[in-house]
This record gives C-alpha cells, sequence and structure tokens, in this order.
C-alpha cells in the first residue's frame, strides 16, 4: 500500500471438501494419502459424527462463491475408494455436502525461490515500516495476530505495556467453569436429550446452561438427524447471527453436514428468525433466497444430481 510497484504476493488456491457418512473413517483416526494419481494430497476425516474428505490445494481464479464441480467431487470418490474395506462401496449417493474453499497462499517476498508458496503465513515489513500479513488460515488466527503485533513493537520500536503476548491461553467464551461431564446437568437439571446436551455442551460450554433456560422438555429438534435445536437458532441471535446463512452455516455445521437437510429447515430456521426480529415478509422471502443460493454452493444441485442419475 506504500509502494504502488510492490508485486502481488497471495495466489488463490481452492480445494475442494466433501462429506460422507461416519462409516467412510475410522471413529478416532484419519487417513492421508500423499501419492494420488495427479500428485496431490486426499485425506479422510472424522468429523461431527461424519467423514470429511478432501484434496490439497489447485490454483484458482479469485471467486466470491466458489463451488466444486461435479468432476472434482468423482476425482475424491475414485481416490479414496482403493483404501477402503472391499464391502464399502463408494457411492455418488453417499455424498452429504460439497464445497469448495479458496486459501491465500503467500509468495514470500524475502524467499530466494521465487516459486515457492508458503502455507503459514507471511509477515512483510516495507521500508516505510508498513506491516503487511498475509496467508495463514481460521485455526491460527491468535498466533498469527501475536506475531504480527511483535514483528510491529520491534520494527516500529513501540513500547506496549506488557512484554508478553496476553492472549496466549486465554480461555474461550463459556470455557470457564466448563467440564466434561456439564452435559449431565443439563439432563438432569433441565431434561434435555442426552444427544441434544452433548452438543450443547461441546458448542457453548457453561454457556449451554443459558440454553437451556429457553428450552422446555428435552429441546425441540430442527432436524431429527442432528442434536440442533431451535434454541441454538435464538442464542445464535445473542452471538451477533445476522442472517440464515449464519445459522446454518457459521453457528451450526448444519450446511456441511447434510446439504438436503439444512435446505429443509430453512423455512423454520426463517420463521424463528423472523419472531425474534421482526422480520418483514419481503426480508423473509430475501432470505430464503439467500440461504438457497448459499446451499448451491455446498453442493445442493450437484448432489441432486448424483443422487438422482
Amino acid at each position: 500500500m506504500d509502494d504502488a510497484s510492490t508485486p502481488n504476493i497471495c495466489q488463490p488456491s481452492a480445494g475442494v471438501h466433501i462429506v460422507l457418512p461416519e462409516y467412510y473413517s475410522p471413529r478416532n483416526m484419519g487417513f492421508l494419502n500423499p501419492e494420488t494419481s495427479d500428485g496431490r494430497i486426499v485425506f479422510l476425516l472424522p468429523w461431527e459424527g461424519r467423514t470429511v474428505a478432501g484434496t490439497t490445494d489447485t490454483p484458482t481464479k479469485l471467486t466470491f462463491s466458489p463451488k466444486p464441480t461435479k468432476s472434482e467431487v468423482q476425482f475424491i470418490l475414485d481416490e479414496i475408494k482403493d483404501y477402503l474395506s472391499e464391502d464399502i462401496t463408494v457411492r455418488n449417493e453417499d455424498v452429504l455436502a460439497a464445497w469448495s474453499g479458496i486459501r491465500p497462499l503467500v509468495k514470500d517476498p524475502k524467499s530466494k525461490k521465487t516459486e515457492a508458496l508458503a502455507r503459514n503465513h507471511v509477515i512483510d515489513v516495507s521500508d516505510g515500516n508498513l506491516v503487511t500479513i498475509a496467508g495463514g488460515k481460521w485455526t491460527t488466527y491468535r498466533s498469527m495476530a501475536s506475531d504480527t503485533v511483535d514483528e510491529a513493537v520491534k520494527s516500529c520500536r513501540l513500547q506496549p505495556e506488557f512484554t508478553n503476548c496476553q492472549t496466549d491461553g486465554l480461555i474461550l467464551e463459556g470455557g470457564e467453569g466448563y467440564t466434561p461431564n456439564l452435559y449431565i446437568k443439563l439432563v438432569q437439571d433441565y431434561g434435555i436429550d442426552i444427544e441434544v446436551a452433548r452438543h450443547l455442551t461441546h458448542c457453548y460450554g457453561i454457556k449451554a446452561v443459558q440454553v437451556c433456560k429457553e428450552v422446555s422438555g428435552p429441546g425441540k429438534r430442527l432436524a431429527k438427524e442432528f442434536p440442533y435445536i431451535e434454541a441454538d437458532v435464538k442464542f445464535a441471535l445473542q452471538e451477533y447471527a445476522c442472517t440464515v446463512v449464519d445459522v446454518l452455516a457459521r453457528r451450526t455445521r448444519l450446511a456441511f453436514l447434510n446439504v438436503e437437510v439444512a435446505r429443509d429447515v430453512v423455512p423454520r430456521v426463517v420463521e424463528i428468525m423472523a419472531k425474534e426480529l421482526g422480520w418483514s415478509s419481503a426480508k423473509k422471502q430475501e432470505e430464503t433466497k439467500e440461504a438457497m443460493e448459499y446451499l448451491e454452493q455446498m453442493g445442493l444441485n450437484l448432489n441432486h444430481e448424483q443422487r438422482t442419475s
């Protein structure tokens, strides 16, 4: 930004993931094959009672709404079938959701290998002391911030109030007072269904108690196959969820776990949010439309094609 002649250092790279039934992977073990037919990596991991399978990144053009193609999904299915038990038939209709994610791989300006791309984050300081951080991923956000501030302190000769990072070891919201057996308290004190109770404590920690205070009985599920309940939607609004997509993809993981089930619960989620937020009929229609468009990015139409082919 302080030098218009500086070359672009980001290389968008897309990776496709699909979700399959739980029996495609061991419950507590992942699998990685570093030598697929085209030289990429493919993996299988247990996740949220399902299996997530995917590939490493390939160069792509930057787009706001990336979608997986049928051929990309088929590649993953073809690659994993040779590593599964012979009595497991890999079927297209087992694909519960599919998406393409774009990662900001980075060319390190200090690297002598101009073709090399960094999969972790890169921090660069310009001659004018502009500190730039690029790359990285959601799971390393805290260390990215820490490294950036440390570099700013060093390069700009700042004098911080604290000598060490204050977020290292910081307990997340809801973690204070949490115990692994907290779900039992929800079952005993509030009559919550045991699967729902486990879900609530896993997602919210001690704040699960606050959620349960809004629930009568075992908790009304949004869909019978998943432990998400209507109170999840109401609590998501307290945590600044603003859209139906926020609820289906960024608070619960329903859009990632089964895109068709996510589609089926859209009307109910819209009604709950409309009642809580005072939405008009036009707003409800807008939210429904945007949710459906998002679910297409999660393989909704692709999934339909596979199930009917």
